[in-house]
């Protein structure tokens, strides 16, 4: 068995059962000579065509894949959407049998210099669950993953708006968002949990929120302050879903409405999920003053 270069590639050479194969493993010398001890290891243990059949698997096509998988089993479809257009920038063309640990190594690296930890991990996360798959599809044998450590995440920012500050955020957002935003205030629903609440989770008779579609796909009621039923009943129905765009269909994100919002207010760092935080901070204060 013989590792050689022709060009800018590195080749592994060797006969197997009377039968010549030769593999483009890629330009790095350190990888060909990584994946040339694996397949010593699979040809002195007679795996070595269970691996034939895994090098013939591109990234490119598990990537496709996985995304329609994950379209149908996971909440995380569009961040996995996000991930995979990152990572296949770094391993399109590649086969899944060539991606090593060192690869991904070079691809977390590289990607720490453009965004923060925590979307590295989230990137990384995804790619792990791609070859998890891939293994239990029998498209791959391994996964590299598992030998790369992830960034040490430092511990999220608590923020809380004060009074002020939320008025100021509804005076500078816009109409549509502005009852989204009074929803996440007044209820501490997350904002996927919002956009996709439907007039029929919506009970005026007792004042409950009913909620489905969960972190935890648990169904849970929500009551509602008389603010958030005025709120509502502004709403204009034009859709099954509370809040939508002029052609009834749900809002896919918001996101660059409520920095637009955020800037114009004039308030510091505010994260959509922070209104969470303001709901549990005001819910917590209401009780004690309650008890007092």
């Amino acid at each position: 068995m013989a590792l050689c270069k022709r060009g800018n590639i590195w080749w592994i050479d060797f006969c197997y059962k009377g039968r010549r194969y030769r593999e483009g493993v890629g330009c790095n010398k350190k990888e060909a000579e990584f994946v040339l001890a694996k397949r010593r290891a699979e040809v002195r243990e007679n795996r070595f065509f269970d691996v034939r059949k895994e090098s013939r698997e591109k990234f490119d096509d598990m990537a496709k894949e996985y995304l329609r998988y994950s379209e149908v089993n996971k909440k995380s479809f569009e961040r996995d959407g996000r991930s995979i257009k990152k990572l296949s920038t770094h391993f399109e063309g590649k086969r899944l049998a060539e991606i090593t640990p060192k690869m991904i190594e070079d691809y977390k690296i590289a990607r720490s210099h453009q965004v923060k930890p925590a979307t590295v991990n989230r990137e990384l996360a995804c790619l792990k669950h791609l070859f998890t798959i891939a293994i239990k599809w029998g498209k791959a044998n391994s996964n590299p993953v598992k030998e790369v450590k992830l960034f040490r995440e430092p511990l999220g920012r608590l923020r809380v708006l004060s009074r002020e500050e939320e008025e100021k955020l509804l005076a500078a957002s816009a109409p549509h968002i502005k009852p989204i935003i009074i929803t996440a205030l007044t209820t501490g629903m997350r904002r996927g949990e919002i956009l996709n609440l439907t007039w029929e989770d919506v009970d005026f008779g007792t004042g409950f929120l009913t909620v489905g579609d969960t972190k935890n796909s648990e169904t849970r009621q929500i009551p509602m302050s008389e603010r958030l039923t005025r709120t509502i009943e502004n709403v204009k129905r034009t859709s099954d879903y509370i809040f939508c765009k002029e052609d009834g269909t749900s809002y896919g994100s918001i996101a660059k409405a409520f920095r637009m919002a955020v800037k114009r207010s004039g308030i510091r760092y505010c994260r959509f999920h922070d209104l969470r935080h303001t709901f549990k901070k005001e819910f917590i204060d209401d009780k004690v003053n309650m008890r007092l």
